[in-house]
């Protein structure tokens, strides 16, 4: 981790850490930051234009996303893939500071940050993906979002998921990288704009295991809208080589077949949200009752 001198102020020479990181990895000017966020302090109705939810709030809507890097690590051991970041740190006394990093360049008015231990890291994603918005009937409304933008109300983004069952009857599950959460996760996303439920599936295969897959192997099992998304869920009963899995090295690191015995207990480990869980059971309900028909 490098360090260069950074300090940028506004026309009355005051300056904020949290206005400079602002300014340095989106590329704007003082004044242009520092409105946005007194917007939004006054949107949510805050003490304070540099507030932990207005800064998170300023974060969403420019299509940013937290990493966890654990306790106890200091800034100058950081270990990030290229690319721009924030980081909340402090003294663990009274110094709180926020600080921006580009390309394992760390910015700063002083090389003393560079002590500070990490609280958050809010990373800057590069691609805007555009979305189709649904209905609560999952018909599509011609209407779009971008990734990271609030969706208005009435209006649902798709999520799609696949159960990949082997012939062992052990569902594929992926673990995700840690500036993803590292947590373990269900093959599936959002489809793209313009492309249906079924082809956004088999583009989150591709993408996320490398595998190519048609329409005739997969079967929707469940689908519904709850409120927040609407969903499709699908299965795939294939015996997948895990030697042929190619996984996108930046989002996950492993991928793993797993008994539903092994998914319960990690549930109760806190290992795994109960939700995935929930979905696979749901898949063997429909399996079961498909042979019973």
């Amino acid at each position: 981790m490098k360090y260069e001198y950074f300090y940028i102020e506004d026309s009355n020479n005051k300056s904020n850490c949290v206005v400079r990181s602002l300014c340095e990895i989106f590329n704007l000017s003082y004044e242009e930051v520092y409105n946005e966020l007194c917007n939004i302090q006054k949107e949510l109705n805050t003490n304070s234009y540099v507030d932990i939810e207005v800064f998170e709030k300023y974060m969403n809507n420019h299509n940013t996303y937290i990493i966890d890097y654990g306790k106890d690590m200091k800034v100058k051991d950081l270990k990030l893939d290229k690319g721009s970041y924030i980081v909340f740190c402090y003294d663990k006394k009274d110094w709180y500071h926020m600080i921006p990093i580009i390309d394992n360049t760390i910015y700063d008015k002083s090389d003393e940050c560079m002590e500070l231990y990490v609280i958050k890291i809010y990373m800057k994603d590069y691609i805007r993906e555009e979305r189709d918005l649904y209905n609560s009937n999952l018909e599509k409304t011609g209407k779009t979002y971008f990734k990271g933008e609030e969706i208005p109300e009435g209006y649902y983004p798709m999520v799609v998921m696949v159960a990949i069952e082997n012939f062992k009857g052990e569902f594929l599950m992926q673990k995700r990288s840690p500036r993803k959460g590292g947590d373990w996760g269900i093959t599936g996303g959002h489809p793209k704009k313009g492309e249906s439920p079924i082809e956004g599936i088999i583009t989150e295969v591709k993408e996320e295991l490398g595998l190519d897959i048609e329409e005739k192997d997969v079967v929707e099992f469940a689908s519904g809208c709850d409120g927040r998304d609407c969903y499709k869920m699908y299965y795939m009963n294939k015996d997948i080589d895990l030697n042929d899995v190619v996984i996108q090295e930046e989002e996950l690191t492993e991928v793993k077949y797993f008994t539903m015995k092994e998914l319960e207990e990690m549930v109760k480990k806190n290992e795994l949200n109960k939700d995935q869980v929930a979905f696979f059971k749901k898949c063997k309900d429909y399996i079961k009752n498909k042979k019973e028909i």
